[in-house]
């Protein structure tokens, strides 16, 4: 929690996340499923795993992505709950890559879809969740020149949308 209103409140380290090392999108994904898959969320919940590995480098530094989505998967494996389907997907894109995680959860309300990335904008219950880790996802690939979004037409769970830009060669 408390790094989540540091990465928040602080702008200037989040630029870091544009100067820094180029992240492999592939390795970034194998260790953050690495990360998630002891977690007692994932246990029982269906993980599928759809990575190109010859995907270019992007902007957004490797701790940071696995930051962004260790929180788009552990949100994912929390909506959807035992028995659900979280999958990860990563391809090209115009201008770089696109990362898609979505789960067969019950979806994003119409009323939280607005304010989704705000901070302490949250549906878990109180103790669960800060309602920081979209904000701080946004921020880390804002500031690396990419964008996320919720994909709202996606009505069978929750589709989230990672467009991030090809580092320079």
């Amino acid at each position: 929690i408390v790094r989540d209103l540091l990465d928040f409140a602080r702008p200037a380290a989040k630029n870091l996340a544009a100067a820094s090392e180029p992240a492999n999108v592939d390795a970034a994904v194998h260790d953050t499923v690495a990360l998630v898959t002891p977690q007692k969320s994932f246990r029982e919940v269906n993980l599928e795993v759809d990575v190109n590995p010859s995907l270019p480098a992007v902007r957004l530094a490797r701790e940071h992505l696995v930051q962004v989505l260790l929180n788009l998967l552990l949100n994912a494996a929390d909506a959807c709950g035992p028995g659900g389907h979280v999958k990860v997907h990563a391809g090209p894109a115009p201008d770089g890559v696109c990362v898609i995680v979505e789960d067969d959860g019950p979806g994003v309300s119409a009323q939280m879809r607005n304010r989704l990335f705000e901070p302490f904008a949250t549906t878990k219950d109180v103790g669960k969740g800060t309602g920081l880790g979209l904000a701080v996802c946004r921020g880390l690939v804002e500031a690396a020149g990419g964008t996320i979004d919720l994909d709202a037409t996606h009505t069978a769970g929750a589709r989230f949308v990672v467009l991030l830009r090809a580092a320079p060669v």
